[in-house]
């Protein structure tokens, strides 16, 4: 999986995805399931604004993956909400900046 994040100047993590790129991506939710031996029962993506493209996803019981295509204009925002066996919801935001590479 894709672990080139950087934060942009508002914060979010972000990435960098060329147009015609087909790209996967993963965030590791170890760190928010650790306190408790918490576990992600369920992770969806959803594409908050702009016009990237989610092909699929999939989840580990600590990582949620998605792969990415099409053009996100100047910036696409997605989201990944996850739910844990212990009935915890949590949401992360990232930002994909469309840029030809």
């Amino acid at each position: 999986m894709r672990s080139r994040f950087f934060n942009d100047r508002d914060g979010y993590a972000a990435v960098i995805k060329d147009p015609d790129a087909v790209e996967d991506f993963s965030r590791d939710w170890t760190a928010y399931l650790s306190d408790d031996s918490d576990t992600i029962t369920t992770s969806t993506w959803s594409v908050a604004s702009g016009s990237v493209v989610i092909d699929s996803s999939s989840n580990t019981t600590t990582k949620a993956n998605v792969w990415l295509s099409g053009d996100p204009g100047s910036v696409s925002e997605v989201r990944n909400r996850i739910v844990t066996a212990q009935g915890r919801t949590r949401d992360w935001t990232m930002r994909v900046y469309g840029k030809e590479q």
